[in-house]
């Protein structure tokens, strides 16, 4: 059956047409068996038994076929309505029997022309009496030994027939011959079988009989709410189904055979009289009162009313999300406009279709809105409401009385055209060349005719009457002006099916119209619901909103975002580590933005410069490597504190924490491993995966073992074995400094406040470790020989098993804290090895490392004398000449350029504490230009004021400006850094040097468009500097390079008194 459009039209004015070929599939799953099925309406349950009827293996009704039938709630008797028998008389006593279950019924032999007639006679009869119908197929065999495949094969013929059918379905054999149940949970078709699943009867049931009278009421939600696997007897799906729900099974037990019924369509149909009742007073139709709080006035004029209505079929994402915020930013500016009168947000759930909208889905839309922080005024958690209620399917008594109103003034009218005749009427059309539309036979019918339709209980739809030559126009605010011919594009269109459920762009209609809608902000593809929207509103008398239609939201292969691209619901980013403000803020630059080059901003500042005439009509990109930018700009902005609270969340997710810990020891170690990863972090969940990182060791057990690449060849520089084995007998001999656990926050104390520091009664010698670690690495360096990164790298490879990462300190102070008694965290989950096991691991690798690899190479003694030198000198002439040119480091870079860099000489013109943060230096610094910049250091810690006022800066510029705790900071003081970071001083040009000046480095060009430096923007979201910084150093003598290339001024090279360092 190919049925009329308007008649399958869905929640999202789509159309979907239903197709039944596959009779093969459906004979071949004709053994045996019994199952039971909810259908959403009586005309699916006739459609869906007359093709499982054609493929019965004996063609006819009774044992040996198939029996299909009614079956009313609150009893066991099954009515069997033959597809046949639509042209008996039995059809009238088989709905009269609805009401009373007692009502004998007749049967008429199996005739396969069921008649279209018939079908929709049925339908329209039965809804109309009640909503209490399912679909009750009962397939009998001789044995059901064998059935269990058969059975399989039948579930899926059916949905194959019926994809959108399914609330789930229960298939269950005799005991004896083992026996099954599906049911659809999680996205996916879950099977249970064995003999182990009715070991145990059903409470209340006679065990001699197996028979139980009464019913065991059940929420079939809790079949799809997850896996199902694990349930091993019908006892303990009775007591997890116990609570009640807005849906409804009974479940009931017959010899050796059970089966489930679901009766949703019941259950919810009830609910919704209750709501009706709630709101409208009763189900009296004329009781309902039909107001549109906008007529007779300009929208331009009211305070904004803004809706975001979402169908209940899913969770929220990340389109949604972005209309949801678009339509709370304008309300909210709308309530500051206009404080004290009608302005809100709503928030409407349109759930007409009921086969696919469930109040699970709702609920997960309402959470996640609630996380955004996307608060409403108005919705359907909120009863009595002014202009509720809130849910589409609450709403049908209005929806009655406007289509009787705009009958009654004559601008709709019923149809009473067969599907026969429209697809006639379309195939015609289409012949013609003619875009299909309906052609109006109803129309202007004779009243006389109409009225003898109406008392043969004929079904119709009810359509709305497009006035001729009629136009529809509205200036969109993002798309310009659009205009449709309505009469030659849409025709007369449905309002109302058969069944009597309105279609969803009348819903929408008259929603808008009677909750005082002024602008509607959505999606680009309901730009052509707009017009048949505008009509019906036109007819009603109520003003248009304003509409303001956004571009589609693609992925970065330019294809529509979906799940292939990575997370695209809102509760998935929760889980990943996303801040909702960091979410809101990047969701409004998907598609907007306020004019200047500033994309980081607070929720009161969206709300101040957000205005839909600044929405883009070209697609927006979702750029995953943008938002996580965008959000490590506000972790930046909050406390190390609030981060930590977010933290733990995280760590409590991946299982970091033992359950139920709740301790100082747990506060003590998440703020460290907050504050260890507070800077390199771009999400909360980032510092729970670094402190995995952290707890865990890489190094192999042997030297093979170890992948090529730095670790590597630093080791084959001699210097890695000699200070592996000095840090093996200084931990085995206690002379190795090591955290003190009275103090296991020392090491973190320039980035925990102090108030935290008071609470933990940190002692007064808090630095006293990282003091002591500094000391005994200085003395390891002059009894070795070593220093900077010589020392460094194999000390921090040795210690923590990666080549970088964080200060040591630090990272000790973190395994401790994870290795004392009673610690708070999940050692397995972490990972966790401790120093002691370091170390026996340590002495493995070593004695791994071949002979030729464990002292550093010997050092020529210098020749001494004038001849001596001269030959040298010759000799390494000719060497010189004879060898090959040494490659280029440059060559096998990747990288951005370095010329992205914008690179000046600066001069400190102030300097001053921040008020409140305990780590920051606030400066202005000029860098040639009209006014000097204000830039944010955290160099409190390394230097005081003295040390840096009136001095020469290195001044990384194309930065964007940012707030730092508050202070507005626009660039970057360039200095360096020892490998542990204990150290840092300036990156300092030449005294003579100019400032304002650029920095280039020798080699390469600076000219021209390539040379030129990246835009701000462009810097912050490619991370130029981040992909850069490791390959800024300063070398053995401290000169700041890139690539071997020195730093270059006017005046000569840029150092730094730290050799071996990082530079940032």
């Amino acid at each position: 059956a190919n049925w009329d459009d308007d008649e399958n039209e869905d929640e999202d004015g789509k159309y979907r047409d239903y197709y039944y070929d596959d009779d093969e599939s459906a004979a071949s799953a004709s053994e045996g068996g019994i199952f039971k099925v909810v259908v959403p309406s009586p005309l699916t349950a006739w459609r869906t038994q007359a093709k499982l009827a054609v493929s019965s293996k004996s063609g006819r009704w009774g044992r040996d076929g198939c029996t299909f039938g009614l079956y009313e709630r609150g009893t066991h008797d099954v009515l069997p309505i033959p597809a046949c028998a639509v042209h008996h008389p039995s059809v009238n006593r088989a709905v009269a029997a609805l009401s009373d279950a007692t009502a004998e019924v007749g049967t008429a032999p199996y005739d396969e022309d069921m008649g279209e007639g018939g079908l929709r006679y049925v339908q329209a009869q039965v809804e109309r009496l009640t909503g209490r119908v399912c679909l009750t197929l009962v397939w009998n065999a001789e044995s059901v030994k064998g059935a269990q495949p058969s059975l399989s094969r039948l579930v899926k013929a059916l949905k194959k027939l019926e994809p959108n059918l399914w609330q789930g379905i229960w298939v269950h054999l005799n005991p004896n011959h083992g026996n099954a149940i599906f049911a659809r949970g999680s996205g996916r078709w879950h099977r249970l079988d064995g003999p182990e699943f009715l070991r145990e009867p059903l409470p209340g049931t006679d065990p001699e009989t197996g028979r139980r009278d009464g019913m065991v009421y059940y929420t079939p939600n809790a079949f799809r709410q997850g896996n199902l696997d694990g349930f091993d007897n019908v006892a303990v799906h009775v007591a997890r189904a116990v609570p009640a729900g807005s849906k409804v099974c009974e479940l009931y037990a017959g010899v050796g055979v059970l089966g489930l019924t679901a009766l949703s369509h019941h259950a919810r149909e009830a609910e919704n009289r209750r709501k009706d009742r709630e709101w409208y007073g009763d189900d009296d139709d004329d009781d309902v009162e039909i107001v549109f709080p906008l007529a007779g006035r300009k929208v331009e004029d009211c305070p904004p009313r803004m809706r975001f209505a979402p169908s209940p079929t899913g969770s929220l994402h990340v389109g949604g999300a972005r209309t949801a915020l678009y339509n709370w930013l304008v309300a909210k500016k709308g309530q500051l406009d206009f404080p004290g009168e009608d302005g809100a947000f709503l928030l409407r759930v349109e759930d007409t279709d009921l086969a696919r909208s469930t109040r699970e889905s709702e609920e997960s839309v309402l959470s996640d809105l609630r996380w955004l922080g996307l608060d409403w005024d108005e919705g359907p958690d909120m009863p009595g409401a002014k202009y509720g209620p809130y849910r589409q399917s609450e709403r049908s008594s209005l929806y009655s009385k406007i289509a009787e109103r705009l009958i009654d003034e004559g601008k709709a009218y019923p149809c009473f055209c067969t599907q026969e005749e429209l697809d006639e009427m379309k195939a015609r059309q289409e012949a013609e060349g003619i875009p299909p539309r309906y052609d109006g036979t109803w129309r202007d019918a004779d009243p006389e005719k109409v009225a003898e339709k109406m008392a043969e209980g004929a079904p119709f739809t009810v359509r709305f009457k497009v006035p001729p030559g009629s136009r529809v126009v509205i200036d969109d605010a993002v798309r310009g002006t659009v205009s449709w011919d309505a009469e030659s594009t849409v025709g007369d269109f449905i309002l109302l099916r058969s069944s009597g459920v309105p279609v969803y762009n009348f819903c929408v209609a008259v929603d808008d119209a009677s909750m005082g809608v002024t602008t509607v902000v959505r999606a680009e593809e309901h730009l052509t619901n707009t017009l048949r929207q505008g009509l019906i509103l036109d007819a009603l008398g109520a003003p248009r909103p304003r509409y303001a239609h956004c571009s589609l939201i693609l992925g970065e292969d330019k294809q529509k975002l979906s799940k292939r691209h990575g997370a695209t619901s809102c509760n998935q980013f929760r889980l990943d580590g996303f801040l909702p403000d960091a979410m809101i803020n990047y969701l409004a630059l998907l598609g907007w933005n306020d004019g200047t080059d500033n994309e980081i901003f607070a929720r009161d500042e969206l709300i101040e410069a957000f205005a839909v005439d600044r929405v883009v009509k070209s697609p927006s990109i979702f750029d995953m490597d943008k938002l996580r930018w965008v959000n490590s700009q506000h972790l930046k902005m909050k406390s190390i504190e609030e981060v930590a609270d977010l933290v733990r969340e995280q760590m409590n997710m991946v299982g970091l924490l033992n359950e139920g810990d709740e301790g100082i020891e747990v506060r003590n170690f998440v703020f460290a491993a907050t504050a260890l990863a507070k800077q390199m972090m771009e999400t909360t969940k980032d510092a729970a995966l670094n402190a995995q990182t952290v707890l865990g060791y890489g190094l192999p057990d042997t030297f093979d073992a170890l992948p090529d690449g730095e670790a590597k060849e630093m080791i084959k520089g001699g210097n890695f074995y000699p200070i592996a084995q000095t840090l093996i007998g200084d931990f085995e001999s206690d002379a190795l400094p090591k955290p003190d656990p009275a103090d296991p926050l020392a090491p973190f104390l320039e980035d925990i406040s102090k108030p935290i520091v008071e609470d933990n009664q940190v002692g007064g010698n808090a630095y006293s470790y990282p003091k002591a670690y500094k000391v005994h690495m200085k003395s390891m360096s002059k009894a070795l020989g070593v220093k900077g990164k010589h020392l460094f790298h194999p000390l921090r490879l040795a210690l923590t098993g990666e080549m970088s990462g964080q200060d040591v300190t630090k990272q000790m102070a973190l395994i401790a804290m994870a290795s004392t008694e009673g610690t708070p965290v999940n050692s397995d989950a972490a990972g966790l090895v401790t120093m002691e096991q370091r170390i026996e691991k340590l002495k493995v690798f070593c004695d791994s490392i071949p002979e030729e690899f464990r002292a550093p190479k010997a050092k020529e003694e210098k020749k001494k004398g004038g001849e001596e030198k001269a030959d040298a000198t010759a000799a390494a002439q000719a060497a010189a000449a004879a060898a090959p040119v040494a490659a280029d480091p440059l060559d096998s870079y990747d990288g951005p350029p370095i010329t992205a860099l914008d690179i000046r000489v600066g001069r400190v013109t102030r300097v001053w504490e921040h008020e409140e943060a305990d780590k920051l230096f606030c400066e202005e610094v000029d860098v040639g230009e009209d006014e000097p910049r204000t830039i944010a250091s955290g160099l409190r810690p390394y230097m005081s004021k003295e040390d840096i006022e009136g001095r020469l800066v290195l001044v990384l510029c194309n930065l964007k400006t940012r707030k730092m705790v508050g202070f507005p900071s626009h660039g970057m003081v360039l200095c360096a850094s020892n490998a542990d970071h204990t150290e840092v001083k300036f990156v300092s040009p030449p005294v003579d040097a100019k400032v304002g000046e650029r920095v280039t480095v020798p080699g390469i060009s600076f000219e021209g468009e390539d040379g030129a430096p990246y835009a701000e923007n462009k810097v912050g979201k490619k991370k130029v500097f981040e992909k850069l910084a490791p390959h800024l150093v300063t070398d053995d003598n401290g000169t700041a390079e890139f690539m071997g290339r020195p730093f270059l001024t006017s005046a000569g090279v840029c150092t730094s008194p730290i050799p071996g360092g990082n530079v940032a």
